[in-house]
């Protein structure tokens, strides 16, 4: 793992997902909080992450259903 992590970043996480509206079950949360915590580039504009905070995990927000792990600039373009 590149960057340090609080005590409580993975259940903060999850519920934090939950609460936005994605719909995914406790094996699929673990995985794509896995694949946050280990993403070291973005999966849709290949930039690479300084920092922590940088890692966003996209989904559809009208369906619920995860997308990627993204940067904010990627996070922040609409879903087709």
């Amino acid at each position: 793992m590149k960057f340090k992590l609080s005590k409580y970043h993975e259940i903060r996480s999850k519920t934090t997902w939950k609460h936005r509206g994605l719909i995914a079950k406790r094996k699929e949360m673990d995985e794509i909080y896995n694949r946050l915590i280990s993403a070291e580039k973005c999966e849709s504009c290949s930039k690479e992450f300084e920092n922590s905070r940088q890692r966003k995990m996209r989904f559809n927000k009208e369906t619920g259903q995860f997308i990627n792990i993204c940067c904010q600039s990627c996070n922040q373009l609409k879903v087709i």
